[in-house]
């Protein structure tokens, strides 16, 4: 039940744009599964894992996901994994500037009607499967899926949802009427606490203003979408916002490595609960490890910060397992 239930945490932590916490938790999560046979669910870390990857990682490690992904389902069929690793793909060529590409993946998903598969994963690909129709000047295909995703933000009055609409109006609207569609995006993310979400908009708003020449303005929108990808640790994505800003004639100097980034997946779990006040028993039983294995990741974690204590470990800036402090 464990490794069921941190599929939906990891969902959770990926759609919130919490990268290194949902690698831990899916890594967790798969190897729970594979420890006690579960191999269906064993599949969803790894394409939730893969979809990680696609904007916090590598292209190496998204293909790499993928590829086990493909594996694993190679003697039976599972549509909603197989959707899954799709928007994986698309989303890692829509990061890295390949919108063609993107397109064909998404399109995939975006145009699989009422078939086998999961149809909210057919409506959560629709703004990505937008912005990459925007990009390959197919407006007539992103007119469609802004509706129809409209229509869902419209019914749930979730602003999360919102401020995607928003933003995708934002790509269709002719150049006078785009801004007050991205200042209204960006409302909404700002609501919804999405800094993912509000630093893919911000990159979107300055590319937007560069291209119309208003460069000083870009580049305040620019230079925020810069320094959450960083922070967040999306590090295709801050190659995009970097490119952008230095085509406004500014150049960033890259941010060092956060504390968080420094850590493997397991490491981050154990910080968690150690950072929570848990004791080194109940991380190891929260975590299915043997106390000696915790405490040996408390000296990596220790190393790594240049800290001594659990104290310090509290007290240190954690990033996002702070947001995690109450699970």
């Amino acid at each position: 039940m464990v490794a069921q239930a941190l599929t939906m945490l990891s969902v959770s932590e990926f759609r919130r744009g919490h990268g290194s916490s949902a690698r831990a938790t899916a890594t967790e999560g798969l190897e729970l599964a594979q420890a006690t046979g579960q191999r269906n669910i064993a599949c969803y870390h790894l394409v939730v894992l893969a979809r990680v990857a696609a904007s916090f990682g590598t292209e190496d490690e998204t293909r790499s996901l993928v590829t086990q992904c493909y594996q694993a389902t190679a003697n039976h069929r599972l549509p909603q994994i197989e959707h899954m690793t799709a928007v994986a793909l698309g989303e890692m060529e829509l990061a890295r500037g390949n919108a063609e590409r993107a397109l064909a993946y998404l399109s995939e998903v975006a145009a699989a009607g009422l078939g086998p598969g999961d149809p909210l994963i057919r409506l959560h690909a629709l703004p990505c499967y937008a912005e990459a129709s925007i990009r390959t000047g197919q407006p007539d295909l992103a007119t469609c899926a802004t509706a129809s995703f409209g229509q869902w933000a419209a019914a749930t009055q979730s602003a999360p949802d919102l401020g995607l609409h928003a933003r995708l109006l934002a790509l269709l609207a002719p150049p006078e009427a785009a801004d007050l569609h991205f200042d209204e995006a960006l409302r909404f993310h700002l609501a919804a606490q999405r800094p993912f979400d509000r630093a893919r908009t911000e990159l979107l708003y300055g590319e937007s203003l560069r291209r119309r020449r208003e460069r000083l303005h870009a580049r305040e929108h620019l230079r925020v979408a810069l320094d959450l990808f960083e922070r967040l640790g999306a590090h295709p994505w801050t190659g995009r916002a970097r490119a952008e800003l230095r085509a406004t004639g500014e150049t960033a100097r890259p941010r060092e490595p956060g504390l968080t980034e420094q850590l493997t997946p397991q490491e981050l779990q154990v910080a968690r609960f150690v950072a929570a006040g848990a004791s080194t028993r109940q991380a190891a039983s929260q975590m299915f490890l043997s106390p000696r294995t915790i405490d040996a990741h408390l000296r990596s974690i220790y190393a790594k910060f240049g800290i001594t204590s659990r104290t310090e470990l509290r007290a240190a800036d954690l990033g996002e397992i702070t947001h995690h402090a109450a699970q």
